[in-house]
C-alpha cells in the first residue's frame, strides 16, 4: 500500500506500507521493496532535445518529437564503416551521414553506449 507521492522537482519520493511496484513517470518505474527501501529507474538522462536550436532537427525526420539531441555530433562517426550507421562516402572519400538518424533516435542510447564500451575493449 503507498501512502504518498511526491513527484515535483523530478525527484520522486513515496512513503509506503507494503511491497509494490508503481508507474511514477511516464519513463519512470519505481519499486518498493518490502524493506520500505525504494529503488528507481530513472532514465531521463537518455533523451535530451534542443528544439530551439537553429539547426533542429539537424536531420530529416517523420518524427520530430522523438529527435534525440543527446548525441548531437556522433560518438560513433571515428568508428568509419563500421559504425552501424546509414552513412554513405562523397566523391572526394569522405564520410557523410546526412541520412543517418541511429544517434538521433529516441530508444537508441543503451545501444549506442554498448558499441562504445564494446569498441574500448578491442583497441
Amino acid at each position: 500500500m503507498i501512502a504518498h507521492i511526491n513527484t515535483s522537482r523530478n525527484h520522486p519520493t513515496a512513503i509506503i506500507s507494503s511491497s509494490c511496484e508503481i508507474t511514477v513517470k511516464a519513463y519512470s518505474i519505481v519499486t518498493i521493496l518490502s524493506n520500505n527501501s525504494i529503488m528507481f529507474d530513472m532514465e531521463h538522462y537518455k533523451f535530451f532535445q534542443n528544439t530551439e536550436c537553429e539547426y533542429f532537427p539537424c536531420h530529416k525526420t517523420s518524427h520530430p518529437e522523438d529527435f534525440n539531441c543527446l548525441f548531437c555530433y556522433c560518438p560513433l562517426y571515428c568508428l568509419g564503416d563500421k559504425c552501424g550507421g546509414g552513412f554513405v562516402y562523397t566523391e572526394s572519400g569522405t564520410k557523410s551521414c546526412i541520412n543517418c538518424l541511429r544517434p538521433h533516435e529516441r530508444d537508441r542510447y543503451d545501444e549506442i553506449i554498448d558499441v562504445l564500451r564494446e569498441n574500448r575493449r578491442t583497441q
